[in-house]
């Protein structure tokens, strides 16, 4: 099981803090997945393995929140295609746990990055990071 901890240092009057653990298994193309390419998969576990919380709060996946982790795996998968053979991969998400008051589905695209930098071991691509302070919410460029 890998998993990462995202927690935003940027400019701006709160952070965000995400956990998200998934595990990584060639590309079945007999199941049920979300396609970000031919090669590369994303789904919810049917049996998620929950890891113990402290102070974040698990809120699950929800189908909403999918079209986030699909644009972050998106905007990497040039750089994936260098690290996966040709059978893909399936990345089948378990656990999602949040600092509720602080959270922002956007920034779900920029965990599942984060973690796939981890696990391949390519460097974390620059992300361009704006606080909305009329909004209250950060704003975060990257290209897809």
């Amino acid at each position: 099981m890998y998993h990462t901890y995202l927690r935003t240092r940027y400019k701006g009057p709160w952070q965000i803090f995400i956990k998200l653990y998934a595990n990584i298994i060639p590309l079945d193309k007999s199941s049920n997945y979300y396609e970000v390419n031919e090669k590369i998969g994303i789904k919810v576990a049917e049996n998620p393995i929950l890891e113990p919380k402290g102070y974040l709060e698990r809120i699950g996946f929800l189908e909403k929140d999918m079209k986030y982790f699909i644009k972050g795996l998106k905007s990497i998968q040039d750089i994936l295609s260098n690290y996966i053979d040709d059978n893909g991969i399936l990345i089948v998400l378990h656990d999602l746990q949040v600092y509720f008051v602080n959270f922002q589905e956007e920034a779900l695209s920029i965990v599942i990055i984060q973690l796939m930098s981890e696990v391949y071991g390519f460097p974390m691509p620059e992300i361009s990071v704006e606080f909305d302070s009329l909004n209250n919410r950060y704003i975060f460029n990257f290209t897809e």
